[in-house]
């Protein structure tokens, strides 16, 4: 594995990890006495406590690394989905997709994972089962990209001669993290990270067909349309209300689209009876439910331990985004509960 330095390592805890992650690790190092949870803000947290910690030895490198790896790689991103025929899924196996992508002796060409601090091109940066003991055939294949940006420094000069007022940004990057997964048996996932630009997103997703081409036939996949998914849950959400909170839906009839919003933001579109009845004239006859924001409730067994927000469908039929970050578990879960609103 290639480690990068720590002030780039502590960069990337800033940018893809929560705080409540970053206490968990310094949990794992708390019978030291420079081990410190309570902190101002998140800055003070990493850039003190846990480079104290690490400093000290109280906190072991090699989990920092799988904290941040597995940061990256889940939640705060949008996950497109397609359906894989059988006789398709046969040939997904991490054996056969390596040397499609690699050729023969890839294991021996690849020392993955690269746990690079920064790339300028798009990078395979790791290909990798992911639970060799609970789904064998599971996988994922990640790559790195670099977005670079321009931020407002907050710095605003007026020139009183030309009555001009200039503003002062920045040049910035930050690690793009591309994600392909494939979740046995039928579902091939692309992940991209979340932005308010959809049109940024869909270059990332391009880009991470392009990384695939070798391997992945594009035209022998199709998309997962969850329409039908979208309008179950939310008919059976009064059945289902211990387990998710349909919050929003839009539906499109032949003649018509009807927008369902929940004013309370805890709130759901089954809290009255005037609310039920309104959600059911909509879902009647052939409508089509073309979005729907859902909230999955954290649960006893702990998964989820928290609360999730998901928006399905927001752009595209196949489309699944999470809101905020999440480890793999509380994503996994996610898509099987699809699966299950499927059959």
């Amino acid at each position: 594995m290639q480690i990068p330095r720590l002030d780039d390592l502590l960069e990337l805890v800033n940018e893809f990890c929560t705080m409540e992650q970053i206490k968990d690790l310094l949990r794992t190092g708390q019978d030291n006495k420079d081990v410190r949870l309570s902190a101002a803000n998140k800055e003070e947290l990493i850039y003190k406590n846990l480079r104290t910690a690490l400093e000290v030895r109280a906190v072991s490198l090699d989990r920092l690394i799988e904290m941040v790896r597995e940061a990256e790689e889940n939640g705060h991103q949008r996950i497109y989905y397609h359906k894989v025929a059988p006789r398709i899924a046969e040939t997904m196996t991490i054996e056969a997709v390596g040397p499609r992508l690699w050729g023969k002796n890839w294991k021996s060409k690849h020392q993955f994972p690269l746990f690079l601090s920064r790339s300028t091109d798009f990078t395979y940066a790791d290909f990798r089962l992911l639970a060799p003991n609970k789904k064998p055939l599971d996988w994922v294949l990640k790559v790195y990209g670099e977005y670079v940006y321009e931020k407002a420094t907050g710095f605003v000069e007026k020139k009183p001669e030309t009555g001009r007022i200039l503003r002062e940004f920045e040049v910035k990057s930050k690690r793009l993290v591309l994600l392909a997964r494939w979740n046995s048996p039928d579902l091939l996932e692309i992940r991209v990270p979340e932005d308010s630009s959809t049109k940024r997103v869909a270059s990332w997703a391009e880009m991470m067909w392009t990384m695939l081409g070798a391997a992945i036939n594009r035209t022998l996949v199709a998309p997962w349309d969850l329409s039908a998914i979208r309008k179950r849950m939310i008919a059976r959400g009064p059945k289902y209300k211990n387990l998710y909170r349909p919050r929003d839906a839009r539906m499109r009839s032949k003649h018509s689209n009807v927008s369902l919003e929940t004013i309370n933001p805890d709130g759901s579109l089954f809290d009255s009876e005037d609310d039920s009845q309104l959600v059911s004239q909509a879902l009647s006859g052939q409508s089509e439910c073309t979005y729907a924001s859902i909230f999955w409730l954290a649960q006893k067994d702990g998964l989820p331990s928290e609360q999730i927000h998901t928006n399905i469908g927001q752009t595209s039929p196949n489309e699944l985004i999470f809101t905020g970050q999440c480890g793999p578990r509380e994503i996994d879960y996610v898509t099987d509960k699809l699966r299950f609103f499927g059959r």
